[in-house]
């Protein structure tokens, strides 16, 4: 290994497990970071706060630049939390920070090691995925995520490849056995720097005896130099990430599910390291909760759940029958109200589980089965004042039914819309729901008139 750092290549580059580093600051530049609000966007109120940090270029650094589908390193610049750190397109990196620096200062680096590590496992689990998928199925890595929760690698078919093997499940427990089986022998990851025109013109270096394999496309985002990741005895590809020493670091790989993505290709999901201790973790505390809920052993639950839901589905029917015969119970009650004092029905319950729309439409339908002239008011209350509405004409056509309902709503301070002899929606003043009455009675009784 070099004793002088080449000039393009930082410190975690050499060594990732580097957790404290002491560096000069080149250059600080203050700058407004937009921050898009976690609210809901509405229409002509999509604002962005904007927070005061500084970006400060240093001779080196230990934190990663985000790139080739791995985040960003955060951790402390002094006191000073940083961010974020990127890489420019002529390859300065920039830390992202909530302190001004002074140029030339120095400053003492502390990376996040737990979030560092993660990411060190995740990535070399995915060198190690796309190797051994590449060689032994013939399944070429297309791209790949590193999520906050799990990981992802797309791949497509190699054409070349003799006897690929399908996707699928099978496939997927073959590839999983195979990668925890290499890591069990805990082989050693290399770095190596290479100068460019050496790899441009060197057919050797393309090549592993033991069957690994460089890939060149230039994921590595650096300039001169490039960076090689060598799994001994399995891969070498070239990459700008932070990776693990020894396979043995990974511990333990599990696929987590799989799926079609764009244009044929197929994506996987994955665990690795202490990820999949911590989602074993929250399983088998899940699973207790379980036990002690169902008071079922761990080999049971699942029958317990089975059993449960056929159950629910039986007492659904019955419910779903039992509403339906309440609803036309309902409905006659409410038809046998109906005097020439008040010839259309108002009705009002507070807004429930088994009180809501649904449940009132039900009613409206089948009282506009039987008596399709008869106009009904149906409300949910929420609170005093508040709540939906419903209305229900069967009689009248769609531009009858938008004036006619439209003088309703207004009473009681409600917007809404509809068709087909139904009109609900969300009223604000259900303490006016006597004056909207009154707007039917007048309604009715100009509708007699004029037919007589």
């Amino acid at each position: 290994m070099a004793s002088v750092l080449p000039q393009d290549l930082q410190k975690y580059q050499y060594d990732s497990y580097l957790k404290e580093f002491d560096a000069v600051v080149i250059s600080c530049e203050e700058v407004e970071i937009k921050e898009e609000s976690n609210k809901k966007k509405k229409k002509n109120k999509n604002k962005s706060k904007a927070t005061k940090q500084y970006k400060i270029v240093l001779n080196d650094t230990i934190l990663f630049a985000e790139g080739g589908g791995q985040p960003t390193d955060t951790g402390l610049m002094n006191n000073a939390k940083v961010f974020k750190v990127n890489r420019d397109s002529n390859g300065v990196v920039t830390h992202y920070v909530d302190s001004a620096f002074n140029p030339g200062e120095t400053v003492h680096l502390v990376v996040d090691w737990e979030r560092r590590f993660d990411h060190m496992q995740q990535h070399t689990s995915q060198h190690l995925i796309s190797a051994l998928a590449e060689n032994h199925f013939g399944w070429n890595t297309t791209t790949w995520w590193l999520g906050q929760d799990k990981c992802n690698i797309e791949f497509d078919v190699d054409p070349n490849f003799e006897s690929p093997k399908p996707f699928n499940q099978e496939s997927l427990d073959e590839l999983e056995e195979m990668a925890n089986d290499v890591i069990r022998k805990h082989k050693c990851i290399v770095v190596n720097v290479e100068e460019h025109s050496q790899n441009e013109n060197n057919d050797e270096s393309n090549n592993n005896d033991n069957d690994g394999k460089v890939d060149r496309k230039d994921e590595s985002r650096h300039h001169g130099k490039l960076r090689i990741i060598e799994i001994e005895g399995i891969d070498k590809n070239p990459c700008c990430g932070t990776h693990v020493s020894s396979l043995a670091h990974l511990q333990l790989i599990k696929f987590i599910g799989f799926e079609r993505a764009r244009g044929g290709d197929f994506r996987i999901f994955f665990l690795s390291g202490n990820r999949t201790l911590e989602r074993l973790g929250s399983m088998w505390t899940r699973e207790q909760e379980l036990k002690k809920m169902l008071s079922a052993n761990e080999n049971d639950v699942v029958n317990k759940v089975e059993k449960i839901q056929n159950d629910l589905k039986a007492m659904s029917k019955v419910s779903k029958q039992l509403n339906k015969y309440l609803t036309i119970a309902k409905a006659k009650q409410l038809i046998s109200e109906v005097n020439s004092d008040k010839p259309f029905i108002t009705y009002s319950e507070q807004l429930s589980e088994t009180f809501n729309n649904q449940y009132m439409i039900a009613i409206g339908n089948n009282i506009q089965e039987t008596h399709p002239d008869m106009i009904c008011l149906f409300i949910l209350q929420k609170n005093k004042n508040e709540g939906n509405f419903i209305i229900f004409a069967k009689s009248l056509d769609n531009a009858e039914l938008k004036g006619f309902c439209t003088q309703v709503q207004e009473k009681i301070n409600g917007r809404g819309g509809g068709k087909s002899g139904r009109w609900q929606g969300k009223a604000k003043n259900l303490s006016n729901v006597e004056e909207a009455n009154q707007v039917i009675t007048e309604y009715l009784e100009n509708k007699n008139n004029n037919n007589n």
